[in-house]
């Protein structure tokens, strides 16, 4: 067999059959180039796992904000002359 005409294959999982087996070459690229993906997709899951763990964060936040708010609204709308709603609105315009 000639080393050009091996190289020129696709790599589609099939080795070609030597006199003793597979070539071993062959062999030895498919595993390495195997284990370079499997890295890689571990990096990749690991880094999502990462960024799920801080966007699940954010959400809390946001929503502990967003109910936050809406009692407050709440409060105000209710009873919109009152002293705590007053100073709310205050507050609220000041801040704006």
């Amino acid at each position: 067999m000639a080393v050009a005409d091996e190289s020129q294959k696709p790599r589609s999982g099939h080795f070609d059959i030597e006199l003793r087996g597979y070539n071993k070459r062959q062999v030895n690229e498919r595993v390495t180039r195997l284990a370079y993906d499997l890295k890689n997709a571990s990096k990749s899951r690991d880094e999502a796992t990462t960024q799920v763990a801080e966007l699940t964060k954010a959400l809390t936040h946001a929503q502990e904000q967003l109910t936050d708010t809406k009692s407050r609204l709440e409060r105000m709308a209710t009873n919109p002359s009152s002293a705590t709603a007053m100073t709310e609105r205050v507050r609220e315009m000041m801040r704006l």
